[in-house]
């Protein structure tokens, strides 16, 4: 894997720790009426997802997804990524969400909640014309595998290593 745009990820591992930041401030604030406290920690953090994602890709996929109007759905930009990057990702996320939650899930399973979080980033920044709920824990786990692949990588690339790591 060739990590395209490296102030991009950089920027994603900025808005990674914004949102974990939040969620540790606010996560107390949170009863059954009141999920607007969880809002900044949600926007941050599937932002940096986003740009984790659009770090991997070429610009000119970028532009294209900006097009169709899917620059902010995160099952199409993870969609657009080769198999081997999407597998990686994948099977990453799924060990985070078995750590967090003390619980697997497949595949399927994955997508089915990745479909669900796909326009978080876009939902939460206007929950007042979306409402709904959101699987935090599923949103956790894809950005922090996506940091922890990254932080790979950059080791990887600044220790001259060109193996393939995934």
């Amino acid at each position: 894997m060739v990590l395209l745009n490296r102030q991009i990820a950089e920027g994603a591992t900025q808005f990674l720790i914004a949102g974990k930041k939040c969620y540790e401030e606010l996560s107390h604030k949170i009863t059954n009426n009141n999920c607007f406290a969880l809002m900044p920690a949600i926007v941050n953090t599937s932002f940096s997802i986003e740009l984790y994602l659009k770090s991997m890709l070429d610009e000119n996929i970028i532009e294209d997804a900006k097009k169709r109007r899917k620059a902010h759905c995160l099952d199409y930009l993870l969609g657009l990524l080769p198999s081997g990057e999407q597998s990686a990702i994948i099977h990453l996320s799924i060990a985070q969400y078995a750590s967090i939650c003390g619980s697997s899930i497949s595949e399927e399973e994955f997508w089915d909640e990745m479909r669900k979080v796909s326009n978080s980033f876009s939902e939460w920044r206007y929950y007042y014309e979306y409402g709904g709920s959101i699987n935090i824990a599923f949103l956790n786990s894809v950005a922090h595998a996506l940091n922890a692949l990254y932080t790979t990588i950059l080791k990887h690339s600044m220790s001259g290593e060109n193996n393939n790591i995934l």
